[in-house]
């Protein structure tokens, strides 16, 4: 997974992650979510796209609404 990209989700979730109790890692080129159990789950290659697309249109419409 390109880096950008992993970064654009992580911060997409990292926000997520503030409000429902959860953290984000990356680890070498994947995505985790840690929760509060100490559970870890990786993300996949599509969920990991689905975030940075996501985090992305945050931007833009942030853009858009208040410039």
């Amino acid at each position: 997974m390109e880096n950008s990209t992993l970064l654009f989700a992580e911060k997409n979730l990292s926000w997520i992650g503030e409000e429902e109790g959860f953290k984000t890692l990356i680890l070498d080129t994947s995505l985790h979510i840690e929760f509060k159990s100490g559970k870890t789950l990786e993300l996949s290659d599509t969920e990991i796209e689905y975030q940075a697309i996501e985090y992305l249109k945050r931007q833009i419409s942030y853009i858009q609404n208040n410039f």
